[in-house]
């Protein structure tokens, strides 16, 4: 299995677990040796930033997760003077 984490920090966690393990930790223990765990989501994502994320998929690719959105609600959120 060779799996590609897209998207945002749902998926980027790292600096929000305080030490702790991330999402792609957790995924790479679970499906242990053998398997290939890629990430390619960032922090701070949004939709418009997921072209870039596929942009030279391996072709041994065989699965793609993807979390995106809060940021984009967020930022229509804010553009809308709501916060």
């Amino acid at each position: 299995m060779h799996l590609i984490l897209l998207g945002d920090s749902t998926i980027d966690n790292k600096s929000y677990t305080k030490g702790g393990l991330a999402v792609e930790d957790h995924i790479r223990a679970e499906l242990g040796q053998g398997s290939v765990v890629e990430r390619r989501a960032e922090d701070g994502g949004m939709t418009s930033h997921i072209l870039g994320q596929l942009k030279d998929l391996p072709s041994t690719a065989t699965h793609l997760v993807l979390s995106v959105g809060g940021n984009d609600a967020l930022d229509q959120v804010v553009y809308e003077g709501v916060l």
